[in-house]
């Protein structure tokens, strides 16, 4: 059976909390880590090692903060995405 090392798992839900699964795959990959077949890692594997220990995903993780996407805020708010993204650019939404 193939195992991702245990220290690489917790790695992964650390990098999870501020990074997407491409910026996790390029941290673990600056730091030195290697799959278990001494390969560097993709934004594919970090999601195969997500589904197998369960880990949520980074979207999943801003959604449970209250997070929503631009298409949600603008249909709430009732106005563009365009507007929300402009919204954002300028500092008026966090």
């Amino acid at each position: 059976m193939r195992k991702t090392l245990a220290e690489v798992v917790a790695k992964v839900d650390e990098l999870l909390e501020t990074c997407s699964d491409r910026q996790v795959a390029q941290h673990l990959n600056e730091l030195g880590y290697k799959n278990w077949k001494g390969e560097s890692f993709t934004h594919k594997k970090v999601i195969v090692i997500r589904n197998a220990y369960q880990l949520k995903s980074r979207f999943t993780r801003l959604r449970e903060r209250g997070m929503l996407t631009a298409n949600e805020l603008s249909a709430r708010l009732g106005v563009c995405p365009t507007t929300i993204y402009q919204w954002g650019k300028s500092g008026f939404l966090r």
